[in-house]
């Protein structure tokens, strides 16, 4: 592994202490373990309390101001490397990670074994033993933070999908989905097609149809009566709606059910 230490240790910054704004190439880690700061990130305001850590990638403007009265204590590793794969954070380029004592202790490891790296062959491979295995938990909490994003972003989308599910013979408003879910119809829009591959409105027609499809084959309900359950009014909008989808009108769907039936029958 190839890695370049800018720098490593851990800094003390008095009361309402401003760091200039700078950038640099190397990946920068920081872990509060005393005070608190905001750092300023492309613009963007994070605050950092005791215990929290935020890792920005490389040539991204960055500088913190600290808070309180307190002062602040930051153990901080920059470094440049060439031969290992850090997971990409998102569009923000920072990372904020809270109750992460595993990245601490890994930092403090690290920082012990390059103290002492240039004394013995052994303690530069665990240096750079650690340094992998901060990099994994560095992954571990990117990938963390992934699926938290993730799952915020779906929680909308499966309560309108479930909405869906259990009332598709309705009449389903999808602005007003939207809005009881605190988003946009367009990022609806974007929701459905992202994670479920299409838009809602054929969302809606995929259920409303395979629904006709059962009723079909296991009740003797006549096509208008089907129509009305699955939340259609009109019969022909109905039936040109299932032929488009299906090939053949609803009862054409019927007999080949039927005839393929009695056929198996007769095996």
């Amino acid at each position: 592994m190839n890695i370049k230490i800018k720098s490593l240790g851990s800094f003390e910054f008095s009361a309402n202490y401003i760091y200039d704004e700078h950038c640099h190439k190397e990946f920068e880690i920081n872990y509060v373990t005393s005070g608190k700061c905001v750092m300023i990130i492309n613009n963007n305001k994070i605050a950092l309390n005791k215990d929290d850590c935020i890792v920005i990638e490389p040539m991204y403007k960055h500088n913190f101001i600290v808070i309180g009265t307190q002062g602040c204590t930051i153990a901080q590793f920059e470094f440049s490397i060439s031969d290992y794969d850090i997971k990409p954070i998102d569009n923000s380029k920072c990372l904020k990670i809270t109750s992460c004592s595993d990245v601490l202790d890994s930092m403090l490891h690290i920082c012990s074994y390059y103290k002492t790296s240039s004394d013995s062959a052994f303690y530069k491979k665990l240096f750079n033993l650690e340094t992998q295995k901060l990099f994994v938990i560095i992954n571990m909490h990117i990938e963390k933070s992934i699926l938290i994003n993730q799952q915020c972003e779906i929680k909308p989308l499966n309560n309108v999908i479930n909405h869906i599910n259990s009332g598709y013979n309705q009449n389903i408003n999808l602005e007003q989905l939207a809005r009881d879910n605190h988003i946009s119809s367009r990022y609806l829009r974007k929701l459905f097609n992202t994670y479920v591959g299409f838009s809602p409105i054929d969302y809606i027609t995929m259920i409303r149809i395979e629904k006709a499809k059962d009723m079909l084959k296991n009740t003797s309900k006549s096509i208008s009566e089907i129509s009305v359950t699955i939340g259609y009014n009109s019969f022909q909008y109905f039936s040109n709606t299932f032929k488009s989808k299906i090939g053949v009108t609803p009862n054409e769907f019927r007999k080949q059910y039927n005839y393929n039936k009695g056929e198996m029958k007769k095996i």
